[in-house]
């Protein structure tokens, strides 16, 4: 059991305890953080009796709030984390605590299957997954800081098919943008389709991203929350971009995903077509593009992508599409 001081002034402690997980005995290595040499002290004599009296480290009927509370200030406080990340965190603890049991004792594997028969009636597998990604990434920290031992740790979420649905043709693509309401919804919707970009990406981007070689950067998601910068190639542009400020904005102000995604459902339903959202427009351009001829190298870098396997996903569709690299029709003047 070891003492030291950090160089942000607080104080940490290292230790090894024998935890049972999963019906086995483990030696697993804890560390924790105090602001003072005092708590720290403390926390080791509690330790050292714990240990004497053949106590765990911590016991399970701490609170699953608690354990979510301390992740979070972790995350907040975290410079590998991005907004987006604990915006996504936030949503899915706000579903999770509706439905989750009050202490970590509780959670059993009965209990989760019962969540997730509850949730399935509401949401997607997809959506169930990552709520449970994000319950496992906190016990898991919580663990590795000894506050408690996962219980869940071999439980298995529901599979989630990951193929993508079908893009929508390009008639229906272009009776869609025909019936958008305003020039700046007809804008967004072109540039999303040519380019592939996330909304977050898309709503952000700033005259300064236009870079020499007629390459647009961006700085889009990145993995574990960590953005990542990659530079793609501008198509030839039907309108104007201005030269100061927000490249694309709705009356002057940033377009929120929302406030798009109902322009674009009411021009589907004014279209007489099935209904789609800003994300889908991402598949058509991955699934056009792979269908106009660009390699899956190509398409990896184009949408920043890091896992052959999310590119592979969209060769047989590609192959059902005619039209390659099809963009909407500007209208004429």
């Amino acid at each position: 059991m070891k003492k030291r001081r950090l160089a942000s002034g607080r104080w940490q402690i290292d230790y090894t305890r024998q935890v049972r997980a999963d019906g086995r005995k483990r030696i697993k290595r804890f560390r924790e953080s105090f602001d003072s040499p005092r708590d720290a002290d403390l926390r080791i004599l509690e330790l050292r009796r714990r240990k004497l009296s053949g106590q765990p480290a911590t016991d399970n009927e701490v609170e699953v709030q608690y354990c979510f509370s301390r992740w979070r200030a972790f995350l907040e406080s975290s410079t590998n984390h991005s907004d987006t990340y604990r915006a996504r965190v936030d949503y899915a603890w706000l579903q999770l605590s509706r439905h989750m049991p009050a202490t970590l004792r509780q959670v059993t594997p009965t209990a989760l299957d019962d969540y997730v028969a509850l949730r399935s009636k509401a949401v997607k597998p997809a959506t169930i997954r990552n709520e449970f990604r994000t319950l496992t990434a906190c016990l898991n920290w919580c663990e590795t800081r000894g506050v408690c031992v996962n219980p869940i740790r071999r439980y298995l979420p529901p599979r989630v098919n990951h193929q993508p649905e079908p893009v929508t043709s390009p008639e229906d693509l272009q009776a869609i943008f025909d019936h958008l309401r305003s020039e700046d919804a007809r804008k967004a919707f072109w540039f999303i389709l040519a380019t592939g970009l996330r909304f977050s990406e898309f709503a952000s981007l700033k005259a300064d991203a236009l870079t020499p070689g007629n390459t647009l950067r961006t700085v889009g998601k990145g993995t574990h929350g960590t953005p990542r910068e990659r530079h793609i190639v501008m198509p030839a542009l039907p309108f104007k971009l201005p030269s100061k400020g927000l490249l694309f904005t709705l009356r002057g102000r940033r377009w929120a995903d929302q406030t798009l995604l109902d322009n674009i459902q009411s021009a589907c339903d004014a279209a007489g077509v099935k209904r789609i959202t800003v994300h889908h427009l991402r598949h058509c351009a991955a699934t056009y593009k792979l269908a106009g001829g660009m390699n899956l190298f190509e398409l990896m870098q184009h949408f920043g992508w890091r896992s052959f396997g999310i590119a592979q996903r969209y060769v047989d569709i590609s192959r059902t599409v005619k039209d390659g690299n099809y963009l909407p029709k500007w209208p004429a003047g």
